[in-house]
């Protein structure tokens, strides 16, 4: 599985509001938080309660993390309905420790490890 692969599946959960994206990524793969089914429930509690605040959905657009993981390319989430800002998401490889980084942008300076990328 690539990087692209999995944003694209993240990507079209969101804009879907549709869980059922994430259900080919790799099974045995190591993800932020977890394995692939907690992935999957945190994404699809998030897109419940997305659902409720914006109903008429969402749009996306790239863009690249300027605090929490400076560079790192994301994908930010607006509203339909006011064009107002909701969310930012990162999906990248760690490299370092060989998982998907795959979370909410919180712009929470990250602590970095000496001579890796803080995630």
């Amino acid at each position: 599985m690539t990087v692209y692969t999995l944003k694209q599946a993240v990507v079209n959960a969101f804009l879907e509001y549709q869980p059922l994206y994430l259900q080919d990524i790799n099974p045995d793969a190591m993800y932020s938080d977890g394995v692939k089914e907690e992935l999957i429930r945190q994404i699809r509690d998030k897109i419940e309660g997305l659902k409720v605040v914006y109903p008429e959905g969402l749009y996306v657009k790239s863009s690249k993390c300027k605090y929490c993981f400076p560079d790192t390319p994301a994908v930010s989430f607006f509203a339909y309905k006011n064009n107002d800002f909701v969310m930012r998401y990162i999906v990248a490889w760690n490299e370092n420790r060989q998982y998907y980084a795959v979370h909410i942008c919180n712009n929470i300076k990250q602590e970095k490890t000496e001579g890796e990328t803080p995630f």
